[in-house]
């Protein structure tokens, strides 16, 4: 097993510092996973197996030094010279932060991620909280996948079947140095040049208009806990999505993309007097470039993109899907995912960049993204703990559900995330409590839902 020495630095990447400057009290730079078992956790063997796979991530287990862009660097420790922040629960209630006025992880101080676990009769739910200038949700699932190993394992030498080595994937913490090349040599970055310095001027120039929350002004402090409405596509419910996709000449988030557009124009429309702007979905990408990445572990090797559309293209639907599977097909071809990590480094290397990036309108608020989008895929297909039967099991436990919820900053009402297991596909929304109640959340997702079984129908 490779085990980090005290002391080993690594580097901040692009995408890294974009967070840590839109880290704040109110609007934390975290995303969140849960996921839903059968059975209950043995606490102490819990603990131990975070210990364990620990060591695998060394970032995990980092702290943030240095205070300027171009001197910051992650130092990380050997497990044991802070404590994993683990906190154990009744279902219904409240999550316990460290601090009562802030759930912003401080990575000068704290690790990168924090897990909750609530449990009742026979059930459990873990919910991970990562900080996303450490870990993309990539990442995030192969440190949850690595403590349900350690934890299978570790029961089992409990229960008297020692010997078994538990079940991994190979990782080399060595490769988080080279993590930010993304497989980009010096004269394929100077050939595309212009073309990033033409998606970048295009976010930073104009402004998309946020989804209407019915809220003139938002309710101050931060928010204790994720506040998340969901629904979940059964195995024929998928398939037939699948299916429609397919048909279309699409992929599965083409079409979330497509349906996402359509119930925004619509929503804004109806609830703000016809009033329909711009809009603009941010895309989570990932980067990583199999097989040569596959052992990177967890950190951020990822990126975004941003999908304008407006007017009367969002009126004719053949003509937008089409539009996005276009430019989608771009993205991946042209990997235009580089151009937000070249703007990242660009206002990076000025002085004062990023609050210009963050914050181009001093005077007045600016809705930067209406909505983020982000798709796990097929989650944990491909773990060493799938079981025949398509289910993801860790001794005791077998788990039923998982789900994704993406961060969300200011004048963005909410972030969708995306996570199919076991033949079914979790949509989750999480969104601002701010900005918007329960009942209005849970009505947007419901309208994000029928169109996406419209769409299905029609195809």
């Amino acid at each position: 097993m490779n085990q980090v020495a005290a002391g080993e630095t690594y580097p901040v990447g692009s995408f890294d510092h974009y967070f840590l400057n839109d880290d704040t009290d109110d609007y934390p730079a975290n995303f969140f996973v849960r996921m839903t078992f059968d059975g209950t956790f043995d606490h102490a063997l819990f603990a131990q197996a975070v210990d364990l796979a620990l060591e695998r991530h060394p970032l995990l287990r980092s702290f943030l030094q240095g205070k300027s862009t171009r001197n910051r660097k992650l130092l990380a420790y050997v497990p044991g010279v802070a404590d994993p922040y683990i906190r154990w629960a009744r279902m219904g209630e409240p999550y316990l932060h460290p601090s009562p006025d802030s759930a912003r992880i401080d990575l000068t101080r704290d690790y990168a991620f924090r897990l909750f676990i609530h449990e009742g009769p026979g059930e459990s739910i873990l919910v991970a909280q990562f900080h996303h200038a450490v870990v993309d949700g990539a990442g995030g699932r192969m440190f949850m996948e690595d403590i349900l190993a350690y934890y299978e394992h570790l029961e089992k030498q409990r229960n008297g079947a020692a010997g078994e080595d538990p079940k991994l994937r190979p990782l080399d913490p060595a490769k988080l140095h080279g993590r930010e090349d993304f497989h980009q040599t010096p004269e394929m970055l100077k050939a595309r040049r212009r073309m990033d310095l033409k998606g970048g001027f295009r976010l930073v120039s104009s402004f998309p208009g946020p989804m209407y929350s019915g809220t003139a002004k938002m309710k101050r402090g931060p928010v204790p806990a994720p506040a998340s409405v969901w629904r979940e596509f059964d195995g024929d419910q998928f398939k037939a999505i699948r299916t429609a996709c397919k048909k279309l000449g699409g992929t599965v988030n083409d079409y979330l993309i497509w349906s996402l557009f359509r119930t925004l124009d619509e929503w804004n429309r109806e609830h703000n007097n016809g009033k329909r702007p711009k809009l603009r979905i941010g895309i989570a990408i990932n980067m990583r470039k199999p097989p040569e990445d596959n052992e990177i572990p967890a950190s951020n090797v990822t990126s975004m993109y941003f999908i304008d559309r407006k007017g009367e293209l969002l009126d004719d639907p053949e003509a937008l899907f089409k539009s996005v599977v276009e430019e989608t097909t771009r993205l991946k071809n042209d990997y235009l995912g580089m151009i937000f990590l070249r703007l990242s480094r660009l206002f990076g290397a000025i002085p004062g960049g990023f609050a210009m990036m963050l914050k181009p309108k001093p005077l007045m608020p600016a809705c930067m993204v209406t909505a983020n989008l982000s798709n796990l895929g097929l989650a944990l297909a491909d773990s060493p703990l799938m079981h025949a039967d398509g289910k993801i099991r860790a001794g005791s436990l077998t788990l039923k559900r998982m789900e994704l919820m993406p961060p969300f900053r200011y004048m963005t009402h909410g972030s969708f995330g995306v996570a199919s297991y076991d033949g079914r596909m979790a949509l989750t929304f999480h969104y601002d409590p701010r900005f918007l109640n329960e009942e209005i959340a849970d009505n947007f997702i419901q309208a994000f839902v029928d169109r996406l079984f419209q769409f299905a129908d029609e195809a």
